[in-house]
């Protein structure tokens, strides 16, 4: 075994995992060649930095982090290639690493070419928490936060396509409609805010829930009243926690 090689690839992998518990997208996409592939099974494949960013910064949206790697399984294959396999747990998940493939670039650094890992088990929060975080990332989203990258991942996350939303009016909008249209409305609006009120859980079983709750939002663009509706919803549970499939407000005046 090259010794010199096996002790490189353990430290660019402590580095990786470093990054992700900072939560720092650019270091962890950064760990991967440019036509890397990341299988996050049951998750679709990623083909590519561009797709496995979007995986990943939804994943920092959703709060995870404490990432530990254990039971690890290093193997040198070669010059400049070794396989790393392992268990591994966060806060919001835990799993297998199956095959995690490193190849040290011409200027000495190992990335990772191919990640292929099941996600086991999840722990994403309750219902209650995801409806309250949700209506926080739409004032931090119009008020045009620093952050404002990881709050629109978090947006698109929880608005999947196939989500109905129908307002007070009737107008029906999908996931990708809702999604368009906030982006359409002017933001550094530091006066806005979207608040709940009265959340009750309905039912909740491992992939869905119903959850009633009251949604207030003061300080909205073209807009000088307090805007209060009621709504019932249905959440979904998908890999990286709860999003929406349907949503029905009534107005509250």
């Amino acid at each position: 075994m090259d010794q010199n090689a096996y002790m490189e690839v353990l430290a660019a992998s402590q580095n990786w995992i470093a990054g992700f518990n900072r939560g720092d997208l650019a270091a962890i996409v950064s760990g991967y060649t440019q036509d890397a592939s990341m299988h996050p099974r049951p998750n679709p494949l990623c083909l590519g930095r561009q797709e496995i960013e979007v995986f990943w910064s939804g994943l920092l949206a959703a709060g995870a982090s404490e990432l530990v790697y254990s039971n690890i399984r290093l193997t040198i294959e070669g010059e400049g290639r070794a396989r790393l396999a392992a268990d591994w747990s966060m806060n919001v998940a835990a799993g297998v690493i199956t095959n995690e493939l490193w190849i040290r670039q011409e200027d000495g650094q190992w990335l990772i070419a191919q990640d292929d890992f099941d996600i086991l088990r999840q722990s994403t929060g309750n219902i209650t928490e995801f409806v309250s975080q949700f209506h926080a990332h739409l004032t931090a989203w119009f008020a045009d936060s620093d952050d404002s990258g990881a709050v629109w991942s978090a947006l698109e996350y929880a608005c999947p396509d196939n989500m109905v939303l129908v307002y007070p009016s009737g107008e029906k909008l999908s996931g990708t409609q809702f999604l368009q249209s906030i982006s359409n409305h002017p933001r550094n609006n530091s006066e806005f805010l979207a608040s709940v009120e009265q959340i009750q859980v309905l039912s909740e079983c491992f992939n869905q829930g119903v959850v009633a709750y009251v949604e207030v939002q003061v300080g909205a663009a073209n807009s000088t009243t307090k805007n209060r509706r009621s709504a019932l919803a249905m959440v979904q549970q998908g890999p990286q926690g709860w999003c929406w499939r349907y949503i029905q407000e009534t107005s509250l005046g």
